[in-house]
């Protein structure tokens, strides 16, 4: 399969620097959940850029999930922020970020 490993991170931390140590959880065949990420998605995009994962991971939002305004989008680390100002994402919402076995993240 694609994946075979899946963490549960959550986008809030205590400190503006956030969790530094989630890009190497991500490795080839996990699934990254992070719950209400959106304020923090500018520093997810950069810091997936910058450990040039920008073509391995893809990313699926669901915000208010189940719910009459549910959305849903995907994107990658260099069009997160305009993805989420488009389609007015909001929390409540989970980014999934997938790293997938092969080399193209899908």
């Amino acid at each position: 399969g694609l994946c075979d490993t899946l963490v549960l991170a959550t986008g809030q931390t205590e400190t503006a620097t956030g969790n530094a140590k989630w890009i190497a959880q991500l490795q080839p065949g996990t699934r990254m959940a992070i719950y209400m990420g959106v304020g923090a998605a500018g520093h997810t995009a950069q810091t997936l850029i910058e450990a040039g994962l920008e073509q391995q991971v893809s990313i699926d939002i669901v915000s208010r999930a189940q719910q009459s305004d549910q959305v849903i989008a995907q994107c990658r680390a260099s069009t997160l922020l305009d993805t989420i100002q488009s389609a007015k994402i909001t929390n409540p919402a989970i980014m999934f970020l997938t790293r997938g076995h092969s080399a193209s993240g899908q």
